[in-house]
C-alpha cells in the first residue's frame, strides 16, 4: 500500500485511528523495530506520508520491511517495569522505574538500562507529587494482575516469570509497552529470584520419590536482592 500510494495510506491510517488527518502527532515504525530503531515521529498527514516512505525503504542491516506500524506518540517521563515471579504463596511483583534519555543516533528518547534510585523516584518521575505516584502504582498493579490472568488463560497455566513494561506520562497515565518472559533483562534484580521461580515451575508437577529431593516440598522464592549501583538501585540491599 505504501509503495503504491503513500499519501492515501497515510490518510487511511489516521482515519482508522479516529483522528482528523491534518493534525495528529504520532510515530511510524518498521514492524521489527527494536530499542527505537527505525522509529520516526510525524505531525499530520503530510509528514506521515514522508515518514512512511522512509520507514518502508530503510531497515536494520539484512532485514526486510514487510509491515509498518502507525500509532499515537506517547511522550513518557519514565518506564515502569513489573517483574512477576510465581512462588508457593502466589505471585510476587518487583518493580523498577527505568530512566528515559536521548541519544544522538535515535530520533526519539529511549528507555535506558539504568533504573532510578528508589528514593528519588517521586521527585524525578512525578515532580514531587507523592499522591500521583501512589495512584499510578495502584493502577499499574491492577493492570499487571489483568495481564497475569491473560497470560494464564492463553498458556494454560501461570508463567513462572513475567515482565510487564509501562510507559509513564507526566500526569501518571500508563500505557502498556511490552509483555515479555522477563528472562534476561531483570533491571538489576538478582537472577536467583528468577532461577528459583523457573526451577519451581519445572518441578511443580513432578515427584521423583527420592528422600531429600527438592521436588518433595514446595520451593519458596528467595528474598529480593538488587545488584550494585550501576542500575540505579542501592547495592547490597537486604532481602525484603
Amino acid at each position: 500500500d505504501v509503495m503504491r500510494d503513500a499519501h492515501a495510506t497515510a490518510e487511511k491510517a489516521l482515519r482508522q485511528l479516529a483522528t482528523g488527518t491534518q493534525r495528529f502527532e504520532g510515530v511510524v515504525k518498521a514492524g521489527f523495530s527494536w530499542m527505537g530503531m527505525d522509529v520516526h515521529s510525524f505531525d499530520g498527514v503530510a509528514e506521515l506520508t514522508v515518514k512512511l516512505r522512509i520507514a518502508s525503504r530503510l531497515g536494520m542491516p539484512r532485514a526486510a520491511v514487510h509491515s509498518v506500524l502507525v500509532q499515537p506518540r506517547i511522550d513518557k517521563v519514565a518506564e515502569l517495569r513489573h517483574l512477576v515471579f510465581r512462588g508457593a504463596a502466589g505471585c510476587r511483583v518487583e518493580s523498577a522505574y527505568m530512566v528515559v534519555d536521548t541519544r544522538e543516533d535515535f530520533e526519539l528518547p529511549l528507555t535506558t538500562a539504568r533504573a532510578h534510585d528508589e528514593a528519588a523516584v517521586t521527585e524525578a518521575v512525578f515532580g514531587g507529587d507523592g499522591a500521583l505516584r501512589t495512584r499510578t502504582e495502584e493502577a499499574a498493579r491492577a493492570l499487571t494482575r489483568k495481564w497475569c490472568r491473560w497470560a494464564e488463560a492463553e498458556t494454560g497455566g501461570a508463567p513462572a516469570v513475567l515482565r510487564v513494561d509501562y510507559l509513564v506520562q507526566a500526569d501518571g497515565t500508563l500505557w502498556t509497552c511490552e509483555v515479555t518472559e522477563g528472562g534476561g533483562s531483570l533491571c538489576g534484580l538478582h537472577p536467583g529470584l528468577r532461577n528459583r521461580a523457573v526451577l519451581r515451575s519445572c518441578l511443580a508437577d513432578h515427584l521423583c520419590g527420592r528422600a531429600g529431593c527438592c521436588c518433595a516440598g514446595p520451593l519458596d522464592l528467595p528474598g529480593t536482592r538488587w545488584l550494585g549501583t550501576s542500575f540505579g538501585r542501592p547495592g547490597g540491599q537486604e532481602p525484603r
